[in-house]
């Protein structure tokens, strides 16, 4: 049996990485995604196969690798981790960016300049444990071409303290244009 959402286990990959970056004001000096080494909080080893989808085989502590077309909608979920309470922030937002791979991860600064969704934080589900409460929203895929994609999360809690959590991600031709094709 799986732990409970959001729970701290050791055993399962952390719930994110917060970057270190070389200078606050510079927030895209930072690596992008946890290497298991770097980072104030080191997270989860969220380096990659070669190829990327040899990470996804189940064996990595990571589950079948994400398919999914232009225009379809993909949802995404992180826990309070008791920061979504009344008396925090409501302006707290985070941001969904998404660079194609091209054989290596993108830099945080590729990663910056994809921003495709802006989610606020605070979406919760109400619920006893201000810590593990889910929270969550939804985006549309854009007009991307076909291939693998490092799919980012991306908050920062205070001025210069970002923190992230990164998937892979496939991207298939839209539902419209596979049709076109086959005619």
């Amino acid at each position: 049996m799986g732990s409970e959402f959001g729970a701290l286990d050791h055993a399962n990959p952390s719930r994110h990485y917060q970057q270190k970056l070389k200078d606050k004001k510079d927030t895209d000096s930072a690596l992008p995604c946890s290497d298991h080494k770097q980072g104030t909080d080191v997270g989860s080893d969220e380096t990659r196969g070669d190829p990327v989808e040899s990470a996804y085989d189940g064996k990595h502590g990571y589950g079948p690798m994400t398919h999914t077309r232009v225009g379809d909608t993909l949802c995404v979920r992180w826990p309070a981790k008791n920061h979504a309470e009344d008396n925090e922030d409501d302006d707290m937002m985070v941001l969904i960016n998404l660079a194609q791979r091209e054989g290596q991860d993108p830099s945080q600064k590729e990663l910056t300049k994809s921003k495709v969704a802006e989610l606020p934080y605070k979406n919760c589900d109400k619920g006893k444990n201000p810590d593990r409460r889910p929270c969550g929203g939804c985006f549309k895929v854009p007009m991307r071409a076909s291939g693998t994609y490092l799919l980012q999360w991306r908050w920062m809690l205070n001025e210069g303290e970002w923190y992230t959590s990164c998937a892979d991600i496939q991207i298939g031709a839209s539902e419209n244009n596979s049709k076109r094709r086959r005619k």
